[in-house]
């Protein structure tokens, strides 16, 4: 299902897709807060909270539970379809975020170190 990431400055958008099995992630951020919203196609709907937010911060930089849950239409009553329960984060993504983090520490080293240079 397509998964829609807005920045609170709408200056950013992402598109993600999730897996097989409901799950997604964005990797590597930026803080503020982030408009998190599902797009299904017209075969499905979605019944819970959607968009939903999410706050990212030095503090805060993981969200968990930003979840939604959908239906398929025409289905009586609507048989309702949940993100898989424990399920693990997918060897590629894990990487990706591993990666993501490594890159994003390297990049504010960096800036640190050309903003010293500059005083």
């Amino acid at each position: 299902m397509p998964i829609k990431f807005v920045s609170n400055d709408a200056k950013t958008t992402v598109y993600l897709q999730s897996s097989e099995n409901g799950t997604y992630g964005l990797v590597a951020a930026g803080h503020g807060t982030w408009t998190v919203s599902a797009e299904p196609n017209n075969e499905w709907f979605v019944t819970s909270l959607n968009p939903t937010e999410a706050y990212l911060s030095a503090e805060q930089l993981l969200v968990l539970g930003v979840d939604f849950c959908v239906a398929k239409v025409g289905t009586v009553p609507p048989q309702v379809v949940l993100p898989e329960s424990g399920a693990t984060i997918a060897p590629v993504l894990l990487a990706t975020m591993t990666v993501g983090t490594g890159l994003a520490a390297t990049g504010v080293g960096l800036e640190i170190r050309r903003r010293r240079s500059d005083d």
